[in-house]
């Protein structure tokens, strides 16, 4: 189980450490979910080179999984060595549900705006 954690940990640096870089991996990830259109994967390239709102949200989401993945490990670490077998295995679990879901939500609903952003600007030159 431990094994697990630091896997998600080091994720999560890797995510910060694009944040810092400017580089986020959000957007690498987000490209790669819209390789397979070409107006979604337009609207990302463009909004990232256009807009600094643009950037800052992508920037903004890679810190939020970085963190949320670093203290998803820190918080199933201290269950793991503080509770029994049983428990710390089914609380593990919970916590891991708990942290993606609310990273996907606001994921999701941030993505959504930024989307809308880009499309604005794709209009704006049209």
């Amino acid at each position: 189980m431990v094994k697990g954690c630091v896997v998600t940990a080091i994720a999560g640096f890797v995510f910060l450490g694009s944040a810092v870089l400017q580089r986020p991996l959000a957007l690498t990830v987000g490209k790669r979910l819209a390789a397979q259109d070409p107006e979604s994967l337009a609207e990302l390239e463009r909004g990232w080179r256009e807009s600094a709102d643009f950037r800052t949200g992508f920037i903004r989401l890679a810190l939020l999984w970085g963190f949320g993945l670093v203290l998803e490990s820190v918080v199933r670490l201290i269950v793991i060595y503080t509770a029994s077998l049983d428990f710390a295995v089914a609380a593990s679990a919970a916590i891991q549900i708990l942290a993606y879901a609310v990273m996907i939500a606001i994921t999701v609903r941030n993505v959504k705006a930024m989307r809308a952003l880009a499309a604005g600007y794709l209009d704006a030159t049209r």
